[in-house]
């Protein structure tokens, strides 16, 4: 029970650094001004590389600097596209197209480098995702109190091919994660790359980072909590990961950011309430509900 505590603790954690990110987008803030705002998580991130390096063995080798460099590249750009993504959708829609694009891909790459034989149920599940999605997205409000070009809406090809773009990047950016981690010991690698991945958003942002403090657009005590959520967030992740068999984390990481961001959305009228977007939103839940069950048969 302890453990699963923890895993509801991480979720809630990053949904609620979501919904902050979600409404400073909605404010206008610019993707590298908000990812600025992480800077604060560098010295704990480099405090826990500093007593991690004086217990472990570190290999800082040539070929993990290049690995460590394509990740930081990867990982910043899709983190950027993800936040002006966040613009033009509300939070479930984002998940659930997320969702659509990183199943096909993994599916492509199950099937022709493994072999892979899904099920027919499990492919009816993510397409059910993706009209949901889409019946959402094609019923959305344009948000309002925000400066007219900011308002403009992403045409859905646009949308598809943006995240089309993203997945790939993802991919190849979790790739390099993974490689980077065989390559290291685990707990460095995590607070050494995730502390040069906040500075150098921060050298990409500060300026407007700085401009929009100044505005009153992005306040101090918001940073504050959203800089302690992630933290919070990634300690109680991690304990997860190694506590709880993957299936469950991967349940508890569909199910209760889309409860939540529904909660968020429908409240927040970033979608509308009427009987086709609740329709739509239930075909999304369904649609997880029948890929989790097909996986785990």
């Amino acid at each position: 029970m302890f453990n699963l505590s923890i895993l509801l603790l991480s979720e809630i954690a990053f949904c609620l650094v979501a919904v902050i990110k979600k409404q400073w987008r909605n404010n206008n803030i610019s993707a590298d001004a908000i990812w600025a705002s992480y800077i604060y998580l560098v010295p704990f991130f480099a405090l826990t590389g500093l007593i991690a390096y004086s217990f472990v063995k570190v290999n800082f080798s040539l070929e993990y600097f290049i690995i460590l460099a394509l990740w930081l590249t990867a990982c910043t750009t899709h983190n950027l596209i993800r936040i002006y993504l966040y613009r033009f959708q509300s939070l479930s829609e984002f998940l659930a197209f997320d969702f659509f694009f990183s199943t096909l891909l993994m599916y492509s790459i199950d099937i022709f480098y493994f072999s892979y034989e899904f099920s027919i149920g499990s492919l009816a599940g993510v397409f059910l995702v993706l009209i949901g999605s889409t019946v959402l997205y094609q019923r959305q409000k344009p948000i309002e109190n925000v400066v007219e070009e900011a308002t403009k809406r992403l045409s859905l090809k646009h949308l598809l091919g943006s995240f089309i773009v993203l997945t790939l990047i993802t991919a190849f950016s979790t790739t390099m994660s993974k490689q980077a981690v065989s390559m290291q010991d685990p707990i460095f690698h995590g607070a050494f790359a995730n502390a040069l991945l906040f500075l150098v958003f921060w050298l990409i942002g500060y300026k407007k980072m700085g401009a929009s403090i100044q505005a009153g657009s992005m306040k101090r005590t918001t940073i504050y909590l959203s800089c302690l959520a992630m933290f919070v967030g990634s300690l109680a992740e991690a304990w997860a990961f190694k506590m709880l068999p993957l299936t469950l984390i991967s349940m508890a990481g569909i199910f209760v950011p889309l409860t939540f961001y529904g909660v968020h959305d429908f409240y927040r009228a970033e979608i509308q309430f009427n009987i086709i977007n609740v329709i739509a939103f239930l075909t999304i839940l369904s649609g997880f509900s029948i890929y989790i069950t097909a996986v785990l048969l």
